[in-house]
């Protein structure tokens, strides 16, 4: 009986032990959630000071805890590759991007027009961190000035386009166009592909981003 309760007594200690991994695990889910940037949107676009071709700018919700609704702030950098974009805006932030939580991506035209731009794209799409079915919408500002304006009701502008986009695809009975379709309509199939124009319209001290009605045909 003693040797059986010998073997016995360690097991009482399980319930504690997992109780106590359970709590160490949410622990640090915690912290790691308070370190992280949320990317809620992309802009891509040539970069317009020279050097380096591609300017990235992305429009981030910090958040301090995990039941807090963020802080939108907005970055840029520089760089040739989409490696080395991520490793510049990696620079100037104090948190780690998050990226599978961007729902939009704003391109400039040279990405849509040039060889280089579309292997960017390719690049981009090939991340695993990256969600191929976030949006695409082609600005003729640059995306940064983009990301300074705002968009009806919406704390984000990526937040408040998405749901403009899909309301917009909705009422012409198609579907949103997503960076999955460019990848497989116009660089698989070597297709077109209509996407959607997002202009900046000025009001007394904001500037309005708005959906256009013509769309930017992409080959």
């Amino acid at each position: 009986m003693n040797a059986y309760l010998q073997r016995l007594r360690p097991l009482a200690f399980l319930p504690a032990l997992l109780l106590l991994l359970t709590v160490v695990v949410a622990e640090q889910d915690r912290t790691e959630l308070s370190e992280m940037a949320l990317v809620i949107g992309l802009g891509l676009d040539a970069n317009p000071k020279g050097g380096e071709p591609w300017e990235l700018t992305v429009e981030l919700a910090y958040k301090q805890q995990n039941d807090s609704p963020g802080e939108k702030q907005v970055f840029t950098a520089a760089g040739g590759s989409w490696e080395e974009l991520r490793e510049e805006l990696g620079k100037v932030l104090d948190k780690n991007a998050h990226w599978s939580s961007a729902s939009l991506l704003i391109l400039g035209g040279p990405v849509l027009e040039t060889a280089e731009g579309k292997e960017l794209l390719r690049s981009i799409f090939l991340d695993p961190k990256i969600n191929g079915e976030l949006l695409l919408a082609v600005s003729a500002e640059e995306p940064s000035q983009v990301f300074s304006a705002s968009f009806g009701e919406s704390n984000y502008l990526s937040a408040g386009l998405e749901q403009g986009l899909r309301l917009q695809a909705k009422t012409q009975e198609k579907q949103a166009v997503s960076l999955f379709d460019y990848m497989e309509q116009v660089l698989a199939l070597e297709g077109s592909l209509a996407v959607p124009i997002i202009h900046l319209e000025k009001q007394e001290d904001q500037a309005e981003a708005a959906i256009a009605k013509e769309s930017y045909l992409a080959f």
